[in-house]
């Protein structure tokens, strides 16, 4: 089943890497939040990959400042979905 995130007003899908210690609290915003489509415990320098899906530039650059409290975090913005 494929969500068309135009119509629900959702098209920029961003991918979050983020390095955090307050894992289960970070855990427990990524179940509750409405933007937070995937998440995944990750190996390297960052402890998740998080897949979110906003509406805009403001409303992305809103979420990252609420996720700063967490730890380091690293955004990729996708271009174009191909599969």
């Amino acid at each position: 089943m494929s969500i068309d995130l135009e119509k629900i007003d959702k098209s920029l899908t961003t991918f979050l890497m983020i390095k955090t210690e307050k894992c289960t609290s970070f855990i427990e915003l990524c179940k509750n939040s409405k933007w937070v489509t995937n998440l995944h415990r990750i190996s390297g320098e960052y402890n998740f990959l998080v897949t979110i899906q906003t509406k805009s530039l403001p409303e992305l650059t809103s979420i990252q400042e609420t996720l700063k409290r967490f730890g380091p975090s690293k955004s990729f913005i996708s271009m174009e979905n191909l599969i």
